[in-house]
């Protein structure tokens, strides 16, 4: 036996609890701990130039296109999730990072996190759910694809890792690949293009309606590969919470709806965008 090996076995349940709690605090004290959201969202603009704040308590929200499917999106949410007050809508979208669980954190204790996560986002009202995973849902990644899709499918969520699915009458395709740079590496690749070059294009579908991504297309050249075979009416991403709000890559709308700031404070509202299915 090592000697990791034996440090670790003989740290109590309790020794690590405390060695949990304390790196979470030093952790919130560092970046600070922000305020509950407010209830207020920005929404799309029906030509995807723009977003239209809608503050709280606002008896007017956007008339919603007739056909369309409107999508709550968040991302980033970084354990600060039962501090949100989310807007109506048919699809609630989490674009990746629901943990802030890394190398500092035991398993039992990345596994718990992940617990009361999904036990949250299940009991959203939005009438459908779509998660994909980001470069710090280690506990998520744990569970291999069919183990996170069948957990989290008990919990009314439909769980994306390198695939698609209808959800609501969109075709939603889900990637949380992510391009290296942190020290919290979940779904990372060992590089993008190694990834790229093993993936056939028959091995995605033909278009979808919906690309849910962690990382933007401009930062990963996996998901601008997906973006470019897949055509979608628009990208949800995260990871980049300095790209917050509606951007444009070559020409397709990109909506990255971090919660978190720079500093990690969940100050960001959602985002709502309406889009009509394709077929």
């Amino acid at each position: 036996m090592t000697r990791t090996q034996q440090a670790a076995s003989s740290s109590s349940p309790g020794t690590n609890r405390l060695k949990d709690a304390w790196f979470r605090s030093a952790f919130w004290l560092w970046h600070g701990w922000g305020g509950a959201q407010t209830g207020s969202y920005h929404y799309v603009d029906a030509d995807r130039k723009g977003m239209t704040t809608v503050r709280d308590g606002s008896a007017e929200h956007p008339p919603r296109p007739a056909g369309a499917v409107r999508l709550v999106c968040i991302s980033d949410t970084h354990e600060q999730h039962s501090r949100l007050r989310l807007p109506d809508g048919d699809v609630l979208v989490h674009c990746g990072d629901s943990l802030i669980n890394n190398r500092l954190f035991t398993k039992a204790v990345g596994d718990k996190k992940l617990e009361d996560f999904i036990q949250w986002l299940g009991a959203q009202p939005h009438p459908h759910k779509v998660l994909i995973g980001g470069n710090h849902d280690l506990a998520l990644e744990r569970l291999g694809s069919q183990g996170a899709r069948e957990k989290l499918a008990a919990a009314g969520v439909t769980y994306l890792e390198n695939e698609s699915a209808s959800v609501a009458g969109l075709v939603i395709f889900g990637t949380p690949t992510t391009p290296s740079g942190s020290g919290n590496r979940a779904f990372y690749e060992s590089a993008d293009s190694a990834q790229l070059n093993s993936t056939s294009s028959s091995g995605l579908p033909e278009q979808v309606d919906v690309v849910v991504s962690h990382a933007p297309p401009g930062c990963s050249q996996w998901v601008a590969a997906c973006v470019k075979k897949l055509n979608p009416a628009v990208v949800l991403c995260g990871h980049l919470h300095a790209l917050y709000g509606l951007g444009d890559w070559k020409g397709w709308p990109v909506v990255c709806s971090s919660i978190m700031t720079t500093k990690f404070q969940p100050k960001n509202f959602p985002i709502v965008i309406d889009v009509v299915p394709s077929k």
